[in-house]
């Protein structure tokens, strides 16, 4: 299969330097000519993986890619993304750029961008490949009696990261269920949610798995936190893949296919467990 990539590649750095499409011109108003070059460089068979040095997902990103580039037999350049005006949420997976700078990153400097979520409201002019991250929400508290919703009594909370997948399920769940007596609470971070949590300010938090096990050094039990054996409804899970550009279908097709080598041969998953984002021994 190697030496089969080593002949696809041979065309991968005239792909690499495409132009960007049609449906992406509408964003390239918002983004000043000096802030990116007009050509693109040339590449050959190198890609270049960007990522976020500020995110909690920063290194376990950088060995990923370095994993990818292996499989796929290239030189694999990493590159960090420059610091963003939007803040960097803590203990999040969000990329904090705003469209402008995803555009000028993709036209000057990545190749390929690390921890893109699948999301409806990405870019146009961005393709995501298939994940190599499902990740999901667990329930957790530090009551060691409390067993799920029905535990709960009238004067308790219940907490989600405001505007993540939780929290929309929750909002969901409350207003299909208007005789539950406990309250709905939402929290900025993950890093407020976990500490509410450890703290007791409410019965039962609803997290996202990486930032619980990153919080807690791998163990949630070593902080009095217990996790549920099960969600009180269900939460879809976080998809995570790489972002390259929309017309780059080869690229991203690659990418693809060695997410799904490392997939397979268990690779992601142990580089998940080295960088405590999910249980050990798996989810």
């Amino acid at each position: 299969m190697h030496h089969v990539r080593r002949l696809l590649l041979a065309g991968l750095g005239g792909l690499l330097t495409a132009t960007v499409p049609a449906s992406a011109q509408v964003q390239q108003q918002d983004v000043p000519r000096d802030l990116f070059t007009q050509e693109l460089r040339q590449g050959g068979n190198a890609v270049t993986f960007c990522y976020n040095p500020e995110g909690m997902m920063a290194e376990f990103e950088q060995d990923l890619a370095r994993a990818i580039a292996d499989v796929l037999l290239i030189e694999g350049k990493l590159f960090a993304l420059e610091a963003s005006v939007l803040p960097q949420p803590p203990l999040d997976h969000r990329l904090p750029l705003q469209v402008a700078q995803i555009y000028v990153a993709l036209a000057q400097d990545c190749d390929a961008i690390m921890g893109f979520s699948l999301s409806p409201s990405n870019p146009a002019f961005v393709l995501v490949t298939r994940p190599y991250m499902e990740t999901p929400t667990i329930a957790v508290t530090i009551d060691p009696e409390l067993a799920g919703l029905a535990d709960i009594g009238k004067d308790g909370v219940v907490a989600t990261r405001g505007l993540s997948l939780a929290d929309n399920a929750l909002i969901n769940y409350v207003a299909a269920h208007p005789d539950e007596k406990w309250t709905r609470s939402s929290y900025r971070t993950n890093r407020d949610l976990i500490e509410a949590a450890l703290g007791g300010q409410v019965d039962l938090a609803l997290v996202w798995e990486p930032a619980l096990y990153v919080a807690t050094d791998g163990d949630p039990s070593l902080f009095g936190l217990r996790v549920l054996p099960e969600l009180p409804f269900p939460v879809r899970p976080l998809l995570t893949g790489i972002g390259t550009r929309a017309e780059n279908t080869y690229l991203n097709q690659l990418l693809g296919e060695a997410i799904d080598e490392l997939a397979a041969d268990g690779t992601i998953a142990a580089l998940m467990q080295r960088h405590l984002l999910m249980p050990p021994g798996g989810s």
